[in-house]
């Protein structure tokens, strides 16, 4: 908040998405759900496919970016900085 109200700032983050979406993270469950992933692995990183794409920005970002549980101002801006080598389905 204190780069929005304060300083008129907006804030961004550049993630490094190669490992995929962790069994550690807030919204894992609600993702793994969506992707039908049962056995509570980590969701390896996949550009090529549009249900992974969608939940990774609509049930791992864009919570944040709204607002997280800590009542902190979430990212106004994402990118993704794609550094996934010789590993893709492209």
């Amino acid at each position: 908040k204190w780069f929005h109200q304060r300083k008129g700032l907006r804030t961004a983050a550049n993630i490094h998405d190669a490992n995929g979406i962790q069994n550690n993270e807030m919204y894992y469950k609600q993702a793994a759900a969506a992707l039908g992933v049962t056995n509570g692995g980590n969701i390896p990183f996949n550009v090529t496919s549009q249900n992974y794409m969608e939940a990774l920005m609509d049930m791992i970002q864009q919570p944040i970016s709204q607002q997280n549980d800590l009542g902190i101002d979430g990212w106004d801006f994402w990118w993704i900085d794609w550094q996934q080598g010789g590993s893709t389905g492209v």
